[in-house]
């Protein structure tokens, strides 16, 4: 734990160096913060060592307090006994690998606070069975989910417009999936190898622009739902 606090500090110096908008730091049971000239805090990173995370919605140091806004990309990343993390609403975005190889993390709900998820955000959290993403979210990215090979359950908002390239591929659980109206278009592979995936379900009145093998290495039982005034759209459509 020291050293990976003494590691944390160094970078944190250079962090400072290179970025002055950040004048202080700390942590806070096994979370490393940056506090800002602006009056915000960032998580920076966190222990290698920690279990259950707990993002406060904000820091006080000496007698100002400072909200929360904002995960760090790879902050946790590779934190593999991290078995739950609670978000604030005081958070808006998500960096990029922020979560990317947290083996043990079960079940993740982002608040409506958020409106931004990184690349690999979520990517490689083998244990993780239940995503609910925030109804303020408009873009899920790439590789946000992929090898989520435990997830089963994820509820994509109406408020997202565009699933980015491999965002859920190789997640091989997912039985079934609702993409909302909202969505417009849906990148290379985002569903690559989802080999379970036996139900989708379009509710775009216009089909979604999708790119090449979206839906490659699925089960190949898997039914496609759409509105009944549009299966000839679908149809016609070129994938």
């Amino acid at each position: 734990m020291k050293n990976y606090k003494l590691k944390a500090m160094l970078l944190f110096a250079v962090c400072l160096c290179n970025f002055p908008a950040f004048a202080n730091s700390l942590w806070l049971n096994d979370v490393f913060y940056l506090l800002s000239n602006n009056g915000t805090a960032l998580v920076y990173s966190a222990s290698e060592d920690i279990n259950t995370a707990v993002i406060l919605e904000k820091i006080t140091h000496n007698g100002k307090d400072y909200p929360v806004t904002s995960i760090r990309g790879w902050a946790f990343s590779g934190c593999s006994r991290l078995t739950s993390i609670t978000i604030p609403n005081s958070v808006t975005s998500i960096g990029e690998g922020a979560f990317s190889g947290c083996i043990n993390l079960a079940s993740v709900s982002i608040p409506n606070s958020v409106t931004s998820i990184g690349d690999y955000a979520f990517s490689g959290c083998s244990s993780l069975t239940s995503v609910v993403i925030s109804n303020s979210v408009t873009s899920i990215e790439s590789n946000s989910f992929s090898d989520c090979n435990s997830l089963t359950s994820i509820t994509i908002p109406n408020s997202v417009t565009s699933i980015g390239r491999s965002a859920f591929s190789k997640c091989s659980r997912l039985t079934s999936i609702t993409i909302p109206n909202s969505v417009t278009s849906i990148g290379v592979g985002a569903f690559y190898e989802c080999s379970d995936l036996r139900k989708v379900v379009s509710k775009a009145i216009i089909p979604p622009a999708c790119d090449l093998q979206v839906f490659r290495g699925i089960n190949w039982e898997c039914t496609l739902y759409v509105p009944q005034e549009c299966i000839n759209a679908y149809k016609a459509a070129p994938q």
